[in-house]
């Protein structure tokens, strides 16, 4: 049986459940430092580099600086990561591994926590997973 075909619906859904639980609770300390450095002119933050600012200027002016603004990108994100990990995993091994390891990445509490926050973790799980797939 070709469960492979299951895996695209199955992070959708998951995405879409993730990005419900984003004004689920109020905005953290670094996630306030965050918001504060969005809406600065400088380009590099200590400790957050130009990206994590950029993103949440982008998602607070289109939702506005809530939790669900600032949150918005991490499920995304996560999405992209978990995929490249499919893709990496594919690659290397065969479907039935990178099913597996999209399954175990999706579960450990440290992916489900950064994709409901928006702190330099999710973009450091993303990032090193795209840093995996770009050495290939």
């Amino acid at each position: 049986m070709n469960r492979q075909r299951f895996l695209l619906p199955a992070m959708v859904i998951l995405t879409l459940a993730r990005s419900l639980l984003l004004p689920m609770s109020g905005l953290t300390s670094l996630e306030e430092y965050v918001l504060r450095c969005a809406h600065e002119p400088l380009a590099w933050h200590e400790g957050l580099g130009p990206l994590l600012p950029w993103l949440v200027k982008i998602s607070t002016t289109a939702f506005g600086a809530g939790s669900f603004g600032v949150r918005f990108f991490s499920p995304l994100i996560i999405f992209a990561a978990g995929w490249l990990l499919w893709e990496l995993a594919r690659g290397l091994f065969d479907n039935t591994t990178a099913s597996w390891a999209l399954l175990l990445f999706q579960v450990v509490p440290a992916v489900n926590i950064a994709a409901t926050t928006m702190t330099p973790t999710t973009l450091g799980l993303a990032g090193r997973w795209a840093c995996s797939q770009r050495s290939d």
